[in-house]
């Protein structure tokens, strides 16, 4: 989750990693850390488009973009996707999502460690290595959604593959940050994450705010127990027949019926 500060240590002075920097490097180093703490390179994007966001926001000129990466990746501050390494060491996330994020994050380790180490070596080599990256980064970005996935216990399996298709029709890749957020939010609407992802499917939503559902508890209060009930399920098959085709196409949304009530 994005956050609008990050620990720095008094250490980074005497590091040895930091001294055998030139001082220009040691500041692109600092800015990937808040790069990081406000989630700009955990984006789902190819690894092309993140350098040039990162060399964006640095203020750094794509064509040297990969040399400023390579410099940080030989020195071990950072691995090929801008993460830096003792990110999870130097930095606390909450308690509930402690152990996913180290879970998810050793997996990743595990898996790129080989692939890093070419990327590393083949950021000056030839077009066929180019291709061979960006098909290992390709498949790292299809099983993420299965990442997510694994660390969701607590949700089924019909309402987290209903809420993926929700999320991919609408061109809004799932990550982990999205549902970090939805989460936090049903903690302040105090219902569970499972009962948030459902309410997202029925009503079309890509997110998830503690308002927008009190709002909706509101509305179903005023009305009739009759009305409650056709009103959320054609509301379900609103939402339906917008994202899957599904449904009946004369069907009308009426939000606006149920607030009057």
């Amino acid at each position: 989750m994005a956050n609008t500060w990050f620990r720095m240590y008094s250490d980074f002075l005497n590091d040895p990693k930091m001294i055998s920097l030139a001082f220009e490097d040691q500041r692109h180093f600092i800015a990937i850390l808040a790069l990081k703490s406000d989630g700009a390179i955990d984006q789902d994007c190819d690894i092309k488009l993140l350098d040039r966001i990162v060399a964006q926001r640095l203020w750094i000129d794509f064509a040297i973009i990969s040399d400023v990466k390579k410099r940080l990746v030989d020195s071990g501050l950072i691995d090929f996707f801008w993460q830096p390494i003792a990110w999870d060491k130097r930095q606390y996330v909450s308690d509930s999502s402690t152990e996913r994020t180290r879970k998810y994050r050793e997996k990743i380790k595990n898996r790129n460690e080989t692939s890093q180490e070419r990327h590393s070596d083949a950021l000056d080599t030839d077009t066929d290595t180019d291709t061979d990256t960006d098909t290992d980064i390709k498949k790292h970005l299809v099983k993420k959604s299965d990442q997510i996935r694994e660390n969701l216990p607590e949700v089924t399996e019909q309402t987290f593959t209903d809420f993926l298709q929700l999320r991919k029709a609408k061109k809004s890749p799932l990550t982990i940050r999205a549902i970090e957020n939805i989460r936090s939010e049903a903690s302040k609407a105090g219902i569970s994450l499972e009962t948030a992802l459902i309410e997202c499917c029925a009503r079309g939503w890509v997110g998830f705010k503690a308002e927008w559902y009190m709002k909706t508890q509101i509305q179903n209060a005023r009305a009739s127990p009759s009305d409650r009930d056709e009103f959320n399920k054609r509301q379900t098959e609103i939402a339906k027949q917008k994202l899957f085709g599904i449904g009946s196409k004369n069907e009308k949304d009426i939000t606006h019926e149920a607030r009057a009530l």
